[in-house]
Parts: structure tokens; sequence; C-alpha cells
């Protein structure tokens, strides 16, 4: 299971109280991180496919990088 907690808190937000839309902003940013995070594996899945291509190293770095940032932004 994805549990990205002790991260997340490093990056957490000030927001005011309102707890009429505390679940629904729970279910909200959990989606979002869950989408954002598993989005890193399919940059992964494309630098796996296009590595034995004979491209540009800097072109697969760049697809590593990408994976990078999908997983930050679901922290």
């Amino acid at each position: 299971m994805l549990n990205l907690r002790e991260q997340s808190r490093q990056h957490m937000p000030v927001v005011p109280n309102m707890p009429a839309l505390k679940d629904a902003a729970i279910a909200t940013w959990k989606a979002r991180m869950v989408n954002e995070y598993g989005s890193s594996r399919v940059f992964e899945g494309l630098y796996e496919q296009l590595s034995p291509l004979g491209l540009e190293e800097s072109d697969l770095e760049r697809l590593l990088s990408f994976a990078e940032d999908e997983r930050r932004h679901g922290i």
C-alpha cells in the first residue's frame, strides 16, 4: 500500500479548519497523490522500453527526471 504520510508532512500547508469540507478535501488529495505518484511508473516504463533503442542519454535521463517529478508531485 502506498503511504506518503511521512514525506507529505514536511510539505503540509496551513489551511483553515473547515469541518464540512474535511472528508472531501482528504478524498480529493488522496486521489491526486496516488495518481501523481503512480504516473512515475509510466515514465520509468518508457525509459525501460526506449533504452535499448539507442536514444541520446540526455533524452533518457529526462524520462527519469519526469518520473522523479511525478513522485515529488505525489508527495
